[in-house]
């Protein structure tokens, strides 16, 4: 089985980034001498379970050798999940309803290991709505001074990845708590409260463990879901500040520039 992916690179870029970068896009920003959009294409490029690439990212902004790379390129939406459908809609509807790997383009050391790894995983375990998260260790024993949000959880200290499948119904049908979710994600209580109280009572005793969480974001968005361990910290590093694109930049070395290479 093959997937499509959805690479979202439309958002904007904070006044910190753009003036240490010099880019007009936080995709754009260079990282071992190649534009982070860039180097998530060429991973997915080189992965055998991915047969198509939808960027959604300006056409205007999308460099020459990334547009002979992917299949399809979708303009941003106002918000993500606009951009997430966006990205879906343009690509072939059987192709889009069997489910689809939707990235970030701020991702920069995405590998093609974890991508393979993810995806063997929804294979073993199929749903609308997929999400890969991390444990604290995993990622600190790669990244010790990466800044993440993270939650407790029975199984551990977790926080999200980059790492998500998606269906345009499942998209559309849950919009409005997807959404809320979304806005949400840097804090586990303002979480915690869209998904009801017996979900903020365990979470608060350090009760709540991965399979309540599955269960309880399948029941609000009338879908089946599952959450999905992965042992790659690349999976979880985003470039959303000055600070994460300094440690980003401290970590590669001329010789270990290339995409798909875990520093």
């Amino acid at each position: 089985m093959s997937w499509a992916a959805v690479v979202l690179a439309g958002g904007g870029i904070d006044d910190a980034l753009k003036q240490h970068a010099q880019v007009a896009s936080k995709a754009l920003i260079p990282i071992g001498g190649q534009p982070m959009v860039a180097r998530m294409v060429d991973v997915l490029r080189q992965c055998r379970s991915i047969s198509a690439i939808s960027l959604v990212m300006p056409e205007d902004e999308v460099p020459a050798e990334v547009r002979a790379r992917v299949t399809h390129v979708a303009r941003p939406g106002r918000k993500m999940l606009d951009s997430v459908a966006a990205g879906l809609n343009v690509l072939p509807t059987e192709v889009a309803n069997a489910g689809c790997l939707v990235v970030p383009g701020d991702c920069p050391f995405m590998s093609i290991e974890a991508v393979e790894d993810f995806l063997a995983e929804v294979r073993a375990r199929p749903a609308e709505f997929c999400y890969g998260y991390l444990h604290r260790e995993d990622s600190e024993a790669t990244y010790p001074t990466l800044k993440h949000t993270y939650a407790r959880f029975v199984e551990g200290v977790l926080c999200g990845s980059g790492l998500i499948i998606m269906t345009p119904e499942g998209v559309e049908k849950a919009r409005a708590v997807m959404e809320a979710t979304i806005a949400a994600r840097k804090s586990p209580l303002r979480i915690t409260g869209i998904l009801g109280w017996s979900f903020i009572l365990k979470f608060i005793f350090r009760r709540l463990s991965v399979r309540d969480a599955e269960q309880r974001v399948g029941e609000l968005l009338n879908s089946r879901v599952s959450a999905i361990r992965t042992r790659h910290a690349c999976a979880g590093f985003n470039v959303d500040s000055l600070e994460q694109l300094l440690l980003a930049e401290s970590l590669v070395a001329p010789s270990a520039a290339d995409a798909g290479r875990q520093p």
